[in-house]
C-alpha cells in the first residue's frame, strides 16, 4: 500500500474511533442525565436552553469522553501508520478539537467546559499516540 493512502486511512480509521467513543460517552450522558419530556431535538432554543441547564456531572462526563475519545482515536492511527506515527495521532486530535469547538459554539457551554474542552485533546492525543509507539520506535 502506498504511503501516501496508510497515512490517510490511518487518520481516517482514527476519527472514526474518536466519533464512535463520543456517540458511546453521549449516549452514555443522556441515558444517565436525560433531557427534559418532550423537549424537541430539532428545537435549537429549546436544546441550548437544556445544555444551560445540564448537571455538572453530564458535564464532567463529555470532556472525559473527550480526553479518551483523542486518545483511543490517536492510538489507532498512530498502530496503523508507518511513520511519523505522533504526528497521525495529533492530525486525529486536531479534528476531533475542530468538531468539539463547533459543538461548544452551537449550544452554551460554561467557561470552565472551554477551558477543559480546548485542553484536554492535544495532551491526550500525545499520549494515545505515544502508548502505540512500540519499544525503540520514536517516529
Amino acid at each position: 500500500m502506498p504511503p501516501i493512502l496508510r497515512s490517510i486511512l490511518a487518520v481516517l480509521a482514527g476519527i472514526v474511533v474518536g466519533f464512535m467513543v463520543v456517540a458511546a460517552v453521549e449516549f452514555v450522558d443522556t441515558t444517565l442525565f436525560p433531557l427534559p419530556r418532550g423537549l424537541d431535538m430539532r428545537d435549537t432554543a429549546a436544546m441550548k436552553q437544556a445544555m444551560a441547564h445540564a448537571p455538572l456531572a453530564a458535564l464532567i462526563l463529555v470532556i472525559v469522553g473527550w480526553g479518551i475519545s483523542a486518545l483511543l482515536g490517536a492510538w489507532v492511527a498512530a498502530r496503523i501508520a508507518r511513520a511519523p506515527r505522533v504526528l497521525h495521532g495529533m492530525i486525529v486530535g486536531i479534528f476531533l478539537l475542530g468538531a468539539a469547538i463547533t459543538d461548544m459554539l452551537e449550544f452554551p457551554h460554561p467557561v470552565w467546559f472551554w477551558i477543559c474542552g480546548l485542553l484536554i485533546f492535544l495532551p491526550a492525543s500525545y499520549i494515545g499516540a505515544g502508548l502505540a509507539l512500540g519499544k525503540g520506535d520514536e517516529s
